[in-house]
């Protein structure tokens, strides 16, 4: 079973019954899934009021993916980012 798109909307900054009995809070507002996301980061940061240190945490094989030209081009846009890849 998959999941798609309209599904993570339910997730988005809501309250979220769990099988554990509890209720969890998701912090996250926007999901953005499109062709060269990544190289808009610098200007969704920006439109969001972001944070200009950014600390990024990635598994070797994400950082080989996504994470190093995430790196990149906030770099490139002037932010302080720090990188753990383990």
């Amino acid at each position: 079973m998959g999941v798609n798109i309209l599904e993570f909307q339910d997730y988005l900054n809501n309250k979220i019954d769990c099988c554990c009995g509890k209720k969890h809070k998701t912090m996250v507002k926007k999901i953005i899934l499109s062709h060269g996301a990544i190289d808009d980061l610098a200007n969704i940061f920006e439109a969001n009021s972001l944070p200009d240190d950014i600390f990024i945490v990635s598994d070797s094989n994400t950082y080989k993916a996504a994470a190093k030209k995430v790196v990149e081009v906030l770099r490139e846009a002037k932010y302080k980012v720090k990188e753990l890849v383990f």
